[in-house]
């Protein structure tokens, strides 16, 4: 009796193995998308936007660098 219904699933296109491969494959296709757009992002170059602004930070020793120095 489960031979049958396998058999028929089969049929129908709805493997058990059917779900799993379209996910696979678009998580796939979602990680190489998010590569590429890095990899554009990386080969344009850093961006001009001016001067960093100032600040200062609290070390973990107690002393304050700022970024002047």
């Amino acid at each position: 009796m489960k031979l049958d219904s396998l058999d028929k699933s089969k049929e129908n296109g709805n493997s058990p193995n059917t779900w799993g491969k379209v996910l696979a494959h678009g998580f796939d296709l979602a990680l190489r998308g998010l590569l590429g757009w890095g990899w554009i992002r990386v080969q344009a170059g850093p961006r001009d936007r001016g001067l960093a602004p100032d600040f200062s930070v609290l070390i973990f020793n107690g002393e304050s660098v700022a970024l002047i120095e």
